[in-house]
């Protein structure tokens, strides 16, 4: 037998603790696994969210010839006890990949009373039955279950001339107006002005934001670690848009934008974005991920939604996972599902003003 920090494991189950050596170089492990790694599952979101209620639990899950690296991120729930969330993960494509790794999960008997996980496969309608048979349940809350997913590995005029034509349009319209966009550096000044750029856009659109804190703690994090990037769009001397881009190994995420509503005829916006590609391009990315779509947008309805608008000029080539799902580990999850997960999901909101998850 062996152990998980203090949760005993059965050797034969296949997953067990990280070493040393394998936590130090725990990125290029997880840029290895079937999905090409996520940096949610990195080791600078590790280090992150271990300074906010969470305790990294670095995996290595192995089976046959593949080795898997998993970042399972545990909290405690008062009158619960310990849940574990695999944040964009596992790093499986495939569903036996999918149900080798509950097994060993169960086998592994972690202090936790469930597992959260939402790995990168592939949706269909054909799959629900087999997930369910894994015993895994749809989670109550499903994060970001479909995407838009750029490709920047053909050369430069294959990917522009593959966006809609209004998206082209305005992105020479932008560069002939004088707009210009510069990769900035990561510096106090400039990640206040983003989060002021970001904080114009919450108040017009209303949705929620994180604190300032925040934001500024996971920004130096990403830049210190070389995998985050700050983008400015000027005008006339004016900041007008800001985007910071996540890179991890060959591809990247859309991680956070803003803009103010001044000059908004420029198209500024527009012509960031795809200086964002090109740079990650030239730096050897091969993906850049937009970062959620809605289900109106999945289904090709009407959409109301003006950044929906804006990201499917880039590609309307949604790709859609399986969504986030549940491995009961503990028969209090049941009470957890039931209510209390919605109650502690509500305190973590309206209290501490930040998400459970």
């Amino acid at each position: 037998m062996s152990s998980i920090s203090g949760a005993t494991i059965n050797v034969m189950s296949q997953l067990r603790p990280a070493t040393e050596e394998e936590i130090a170089r725990w990125d290029e492990l997880v840029m290895a696994n079937p999905d090409g790694g996520h940096w949610l599952q990195g080791k600078s979101w590790a280090a992150f969210r271990s300074r906010r209620g969470y305790h990294p639990r670095f995996l290595i899950f192995e089976y046959d010839k593949t080795t898997i690296a998993a970042l399972a991120l545990e909290r405690s729930v008062a009158g619960f006890g310990k849940f574990w969330y695999f944040s964009k993960g596992p790093g499986v494509t495939t569903l036996n990949q999918l149900k080798r790794f509950t097994e060993a999960a169960r086998l592994a008997r972690p202090e936790a009373f469930f597992a959260r996980f939402e790995p990168p496969v592939l949706d269909n309608t054909s799959k629900a039955p087999m997930l369910s048979q894994m015993g895994l349940k749809p989670a109550r809350q499903q994060i970001l279950k479909a995407t838009i997913v750029v490709s920047l590995s053909a050369d430069e005029d294959t990917i522009i001339n593959a966006f809609k034509q209004k998206t082209r349009y305005n992105i020479r319209l932008a560069a002939r107006k004088g707009v210009t966009v510069e990769a900035v550096e990561a510096n106090e000044a400039n990640l206040n002005q983003m989060y002021d750029l970001m904080q114009a856009t919450q108040e017009r659109a209303g949705y929620f934001l994180h604190t300032r804190a925040y934001f500024l703690e996971l920004w130096r994090g990403l830049a210190a670690a070389n995998q985050g990037q700050l983008f400015f769009a000027r005008f006339e001397g004016q900041i007008l848009a800001g985007v910071f881009a996540v890179h991890f190994g060959n591809k990247a995420w859309y991680k956070d934008g803003g803009s103010i509503r001044e000059h908004t005829n420029v198209m500024a916006p527009y012509l960031l974005q795809w200086e964002v590609m090109r740079w990650l391009k030239a730096r050897g990315v091969e993906s850049y991920d937009l970062v959620g779509v809605s289900p109106r947008a999945m289904a090709g309805h009407h959409i109301m939604d003006s950044l929906e608008h804006f990201k499917l000029g880039f590609s309307q080539d949604i790709v859609e996972w399986i969504g986030t799902y549940d491995l009961p580990l503990s028969m209090k999850y049941k009470a957890w599902h039931k209510g209390g997960e919605r109650l502690a999901v509500a305190y973590h909101a309206r209290v501490r003003k930040e998400f459970l998850y």
